[in-house]
């Protein structure tokens, strides 16, 4: 919710006047940040499903909703991750990281993140909606043919991708794979 870090508030404000893009934040400390009742959020996403013209792929309307997104904001919050980022994989869409410094999954061993997510700066928040229509429709369509073996191939079998990361490094540590 936009409680866990201002850049979630940010990016409220700066999406909430676009009219191609739909921020939808929750308040854990309220039911919504803007006062709706999690039925009404629902009811909501729902409208903003038959605006955009979605199928509905998922009873759960957040899903829906980002399944028929071309992108799907994952800003840091008080955590080291955002569930947004992978649940944006799985469907398809391209994640926006948006957050200085994390460091994410497998980063430096098997995901190659510039071709699989767009990464915005804290700094840079408020200006997303500008930066992600400068992404050409050539370069989304890579981004989610990459995120989507990235996360079909890795981050779908977490155990299977450490168990790889552990063996090249143990193969690197014996002096190659040869040894």
């Amino acid at each position: 919710g936009t409680a866990s870090h201002a850049v979630r508030a940010t990016l409220a404000a700066a999406l909430s006047t676009q009219n191609d893009a739909l921020a939808s934040a929750r308040d854990p400390t309220k039911d919504m940040a803007d006062g709706r009742t999690g039925g009404e959020r629902d009811d909501y996403l729902k409208s903003r499903l038959d605006a955009l013209r979605c199928e509905r792929t998922s009873p759960d309307a957040a899903v829906a909703v980002m399944a028929c997104s071309r992108f799907v904001l994952a800003p840091r919050g008080h955590m080291l991750h955002s569930s947004r980022l992978l649940e944006a994989l799985s469907i398809g869409a391209v994640p926006v990281v948006v957050s200085d410094g994390w460091v994410l999954p497998f980063e430096h061993d098997l995901v190659d993140w510039a071709a699989v997510a767009i990464r915005v700066a804290e700094a840079d928040a408020g200006r997303v909606a500008d930066i992600l229509r400068t992404v050409s429709d050539e370069r989304w369509c890579a981004m989610q043919r990459a995120g989507r073996r990235a996360y079909a191939d890795i981050l779908s079998k977490p155990v299977d991708a450490l168990v790889r990361v552990f063996e090249a490094r143990n193969s690197i540590a014996r002096g190659g794979a040869n040894n």
